[in-house]
């Protein structure tokens, strides 16, 4: 047998595209490359399992969105994909538990047809087709044969579950071990064998009782890829916590080929990192439990809106809020006075607060609208998920119990506590956070941005890429958009101690970015995200706590947006398209607000003077974060040398029409503090005058002179000001 072979596969963007051009879509002088990895799974095996309720989903899914892909479920036990529904597809992965499935001849075929169309495939744990479910007949074993024989091995079958009989005999440690060691874990066995000199085999394993037991467990082929059952990812079923034998980075952007495409990116912007902040309205009655008569929402107010000057949005639970059902005059002045901030963005947390959407059960009994569940073992069965010992179950009907927590809620908002010229910008879905699509659909109606779900959690309590949620939950064929952190009730259990516990979010602060607890490499996976809720004002411990997050994260290079301009980047990242043109470039169209290009090298750049659309780049660790002015399409050319001309290196807060000559530099901006906005390759030693006007204003209320440095760095500071216009010109 040959050794495993530890170069690299040479495989360019171009000869990739010439392999695929069968499954892109063409245009006149450019291709397009679909951005969505097609995830197959299986409930007849499992009726748990749906496409927000899956090893993939809470796993790979956030890697798979970090290499820029997004990713879409379809159920096997429902029938095949439509021919269609491949056009966009990028790559498929296919994640079954078991051996049988209904249609499986008509899957093997329909599998080899996708390969056979330049698909990449990758296959997880179980092939899943061995049997028909429904007949029960066997899988000719000629068909899946020849489905491994397209992926690049040879399939032989030999299966065994006695560990005793199975051993590691070669191993790569460029992709194994990667969070938790493999040694002493492998109890399943199934002979496979590359069968593709381009084959990269990480992992061998050999089965003593046979006299040629080798098997290869790991392999990237040029087809794809394979993870044998019980080799990539180490589950504990107890605590539903995981850990990655493998890099999964490394293994996906190998098997699907895609270490050489720009990826849009949702962690940084104009070339720092994203911070953004939001409160959910629970418990803005609660009375402090430090001087017994002070409301949290009170004591939140004064001692963090107040204090820290950047964006915020901030969640109302319009019940609790409303005068005419469980709020009061003050709760409403209260949330009067909150949104008179400008740096605070308005936003709903549902009217009664549902706490498990689908089955109707919310927070608070309200008159005609809910009544409250009396038996708790009735609740806990209907709201497994959650730790609430109270509830009560909305008795109106569907539509209108979903238009009261979304619709009704906001217009309540906006027409009694919101300042003239604000509006509700975000919805922050509650309880389980498992939005119906019904639900997601009149919040998109609404022109509002949808937030929270997910629960990440990368700390020493949960040492793994898997605890990163990914980007997005979907729920037929509707975009929910997940939290990038955990919150308060996480960190404390369940409020029940330790009360400072949110602290702890600074750790995963770090590790998603500088991982000690894990082999990665400086990786940025999220944005930093400080998430709490208003009862955090009972307590002395946890207002510290809290307000620890925020220092932490206002000590780095951030740039602050609200929570509703982060979803709107995220929205960018889901329909953004990516083409490569007959010249090598690259185009980006539909990106929105998804300002940021990531380039998976630290000594490639963006040419400049061929770029259109392109303000500048910023090297970080082994990445260039590029940046795109805001519009519909950029286009990127590269080169191997750094550009020379001016450019915006980076900036603290978010820039508009933005233009940049070594003499004139002229954009739009919008500040909550004192912001910085960095330009490079400008004249060494020059002197500028800076001038600002409010939007809409010929009158300049600030001006400043300033001078670039030695290398022709100049930085350019704003002081705190609604949105303005500021000019920057060569003395």
């Amino acid at each position: 047998m040959p050794k495993i072979k530890r170069e690299n596969m040479k495989t360019t963007v171009i000869a990739l595209l010439l392999s695929f051009c069968a499954a892109f879509t063409l245009y006149a002088e450019k291709v397009e490359i679909p951005r969505t990895i097609l995830v197959l799974i299986n409930s007849s095996n499992d009726p748990f399992i749906t496409e927000d309720y899956n090893v993939v989903h809470f796993s790979a899914e956030s890697v798979l969105n970090h290499l820029g892909m997004n990713v879409r479920y379809h159920d096997v036990s429902k029938g095949l994909p439509s021919d269609d529904s491949l056009d966009e597809i990028y790559g498929i992965l296919s994640y079954f538990t078991d051996a049988t499935m209904p249609r499986a001849k008509e899957y093997c075929l329909w599998a080899t047809e996708q390969i056979d169309n330049g698909k990449k495939f990758v296959v997880w744990r179980n092939f899943g087709a061995f049997r028909d479910a429904d007949s029960d007949e066997e899988t000719s074993k000629d068909l899946v044969a020849l489905f491994f024989r397209k992926l690049g091995l040879e399939y032989l079958e030999n299966w065994s579950d006695s560990p005793f009989l199975i051993d590691i005999v070669e191993k790569d440690d460029t992709m194994m071990d990667f969070e938790n060691s493999i040694e002493g874990t492998v109890e399943l066995y199934e002979q496979f064998l590359s069968a593709d000199a381009e084959n990269k085999v990480y992992l061998r394993l050999n089965r003593s009782d046979l006299d040629f037991g080798d098997s290869d467990a790991i392999v990237t082929t040029p087809s794809g890829g394979f993870i044998m059952d019980g080799c990539g990812l180490f589950i504990n079923y107890i605590d539903k916590r995981m850990r990655w034998y493998i890099d999964p980075f490394k293994f996906f952007s190998e098997a699907f080929v895609i270490e050489e495409i720009p990826s849009y990116d949702t962690t940084t912007l104009f070339g720092k990192r994203i911070l953004y902040s939001h409160i959910d309205g629970d418990g803005m009655r609660n009375i402090s439990l430090e001087d017994k008569k002070t409301p949290s929402g009170n004591i939140i107010f004064e001692e963090i809106l107040k204090k820290y000057s950047l964006p915020i949005s901030v969640s109302f639970i319009t019940a609790e809020t409303n005068a005419r059902y469980l709020g009061s005059a003050k709760t409403e002045s209260l949330a009067r006075e909150i949104l008179k901030f400008d740096n605070i963005e308005g936003g709903i947390h549902g009217f009664a607060h549902p706490l498990d959407w689908y089955k109707k059960i919310v927070y608070f009994p309200i008159n005609n609208y809910s009544k409250k569940i009396y038996n708790i073992q009735e609740l806990e069965l209907e709201n497994s998920e959650s730790s609430y010992l109270s509830g009560a179950r909305a008795t109106v009907g569907w539509k209108e119990y979903l238009e009261a927590e979304t619709l009704e809620a906001a217009e309540y908002v906006n027409e009694n506590l919101m300042p003239p010229g604000k509006r509700v910008a975000i919805n922050m879905w509650t309880g389980n956070c498992r939005a119906p699509a019904d639900a997601i659909a009149i919040v998109d109606s609404m022109g509002i941005a949808n937030i929270n779900g997910g629960d990440t959690r990368f700390d020493r309590a949960n040492p793994s890429y898997t605890g990163v949620a990914a980007l997005t939950r979907q729920d037929k064929g509707m975009v929910q958009f997940q939290t990038s952190n955990s919150n308060e009730n996480i960190y404390t259990n369940d409020w029940t101690g330790p009360f400072d516990g949110f602290s702890y979010v600074i750790e995963s602060f770090i590790q998603s970015e500088y991982p000690t607890l894990v082999a990665s490499k400086p990786r940025r996976v999220l944005p930093m995200n400080i998430y709490y809720h208003f009862y955090s004002g009972e307590r002395e411990d946890s207002v510290r706590a809290t307000k620890e997050a925020y220092d932490y994260a206002l000590s780095q290079d951030v740039i602050p947006i609200f929570a509703s301009e982060y979803v709107k980047a995220a929205r960018g990242f889901v329909e953004g398209k990516t083409f490569i043109r007959d010249d090598d470039s690259w185009e980006f169209r539909d990106y929105g607000h998804c300002r940021t290009i990531r380039l998976n090298s630290n000594t490639i750049f963006p040419d400049m003077a061929r770029s259109e659309n392109v303000l500048g780049f910023v090297v970080w660790e082994s990445y260039c974060y590029i940046h795109l002015s805001e519009g519909d399409s950029a286009v990127l050319y590269l080169s191997n040398s750094a550009p020379k001309v001016p450019l915006l290196e980076s900036s603290s807060a978010i820039v508009y029409n933005c233009k940049i000559s070594k003499g004139d530099i002229s954009f739009e901006s919008r500040t909550f503090r004192e912001e910085e906005y960095t330009f490079v390759n400008m004249g060494r030693y020059s002197k500028y005058d800076v001038t600002m006007k409010l939007l809409g204003s010929d009158d300049i209320f600030y001006s400043k002179k300033i001078k670039s440095d030695k290398k022709g760095k100049l930085i350019v500071r704003a002081p705190k000001s609604e949105a303005f216009s500021i000019k920057v010109l060569l003395k």
